[in-house]
């Protein structure tokens, strides 16, 4: 790169660095090897040697569920060829019906996957499921979306049902800068002139920044840290700038209520305000006066005052909104599966 930008650096305008495409995968972990999944069909009571049947029906079923309703809203196509470009594929039919936003078109095709076969083994003389690479249909939800521009998710078909989301980051950004009020001039993939270059470029590093909010987030799905640890420090009264603040009861109904208000996934990139969770917390109430507003607003400070004095939340610099930090989205995100579990679970935990 510097070796281009020493030869050609008077014909470019500016530099970016960012993510080009965003792609996350997501499984049942139980059903991606052959002793989850055969826990799996002693769950669901289906003998190995019924599984083929099983597997035929469940996927008959979630195709016709697919291609129905793809296919009343006028949004399916099928693709004979896989390696057609589904993003193109799916921006001419938006073009076509002239859909600027939302759910733009449903894609179906044939591609390679690993899928759960059972096989008999030769040496056991038994059946026994087997993860082996295979084809099956898969289907690709495509939007245009507010926040992040195009956007797409490819289900697998056959067990184990694998789910990939993809972003577009070209896109992302130009969403971005729409709603930052900079101009651009944006060319397939690409920015052919920027207003600020500089000021894009701090949009990209937030994008990284969100990304890795992400994957914090993600490693708190399975945590082995003892239940009574994490309740332990929520558990006591604290201080806060002088003045004493109460702890925070996991099991009370109050408490639980605002846990998961913090918690939820749009608050992931942005974070959320006062009135964010006015919204959450008082939604069930008729619109309040002027004077219960008040009351509502000064009963949230007081509780993101309890969050932030237990190290749950932080506040972001110069501005009205809170994020909730890494260890306080690992507490959270414990605490509340625990919630959540039966008491087989919390038991096989222990």
């Amino acid at each position: 790169m510097k070796s281009f930008l020493q030869r050609f650096g008077s014909l470019v305008s500016g530099v970016l660095h960012g993510f080009d495409r965003l792609r996350f995968r997501g499984s049942k972990r139980l059903l991606c090897h052959p002793g989850g999944f055969f826990n799996f069909l002693w769950q669901v009571q289906v003998p190995l040697q019924d599984y083929k049947s099983y597997a035929k029906d469940t996927t008959v079923t979630l195709c016709k569920a697919i291609e129905t309703e793809a296919k009343g809203a006028g949004l399916y196509r099928y693709l004979n060829n896989g390696w057609e470009s589904k993003e193109e594929a799916a921006l001419h039919q938006a073009a076509r019906d002239n859909r600027r936003q939302g759910l733009i078109a449903v894609l179906g095709c044939v591609e390679p996957c690993q899928i759960v076969q059972v096989r008999g083994n030769k040496e056991t003389k038994k059946l026994e499921p087997r993860i082996e690479s295979g084809k099956c249909m898969h289907y690709y939800h495509y939007y245009l979306d507010a926040d992040y521009g195009l956007r797409y998710t490819r289900l697998q078909s056959w067990f184990p049902f694998t789910m990939h989301v993809g972003l577009n980051g070209r896109d992302w950004l130009a969403q971005q800068m729409t709603k930052a009020g900079l101009a651009y001039h944006q060319k397939d993939n690409s920015f052919t002139w920027v207003q600020d270059w500089e000021a894009a470029q701090c949009l990209l590093d937030q994008q990284r920044k969100i990304n890795e909010r992400y994957a914090e987030a993600l490693a708190t799905v399975e945590d082995k840290t003892p239940l009574s640890e994490l309740v332990q420090e929520l558990g006591k009264p604290t201080k806060w700038k002088g003045r004493s603040v109460r702890a925070l009861n996991p099991l009370a109904p109050a408490d639980v209520e605002l846990l998961e208000a913090i918690n939820r996934g749009e608050f992931m990139l942005n974070g959320f305000r006062n009135r964010d969770l006015r919204a959450l917390l008082f939604g069930d109430t008729p619109p309040p006066t002027p004077q219960e507003e008040k009351k509502q607003a000064a009963k949230v400070t007081r509780l993101l005052r309890l969050l932030r004095a237990h190290g749950v939340i932080a506040k972001v610099p110069k501005t009205h909104r809170y994020q909730v930090s890494a260890e306080g989205r690992r507490r959270v995100t414990d605490l509340l599966a625990a919630r959540h579990a039966n008491t087989e679970k919390l038991l096989k935990a222990a």
